[in-house]
């Protein structure tokens, strides 16, 4: 009896999260459309990758500067 109270439960509660999910997901608001399309632009902000890159180009060749000490 109790294996099939403990199914019982999963299933309901699998259901309820279920269709909880799906109305959520119809009832938001479409996203704003982006603004930033000119790159020249300069109150669009500068994409966060290239900083990344900046910050490994200068640990490499921190790196490179001190191995040829």
């Amino acid at each position: 009896m109790k294996n099939k109270l403990r199914i019982a439960f999963v299933g309901v509660a699998l259901l309820v999260l279920t269709i909880g999910i799906n109305f959520d997901s119809i009832a938001q608001d479409p996203p704003p459309p982006d603004e930033c399309v000119d790159p020249l632009d300069p109150a669009c902000p500068i994409d966060g990758g290239l900083v990344v890159l900046i910050a490994a180009g200068i640990g490499i060749g921190a790196k490179n500067a001190r191995r040829k000490k």
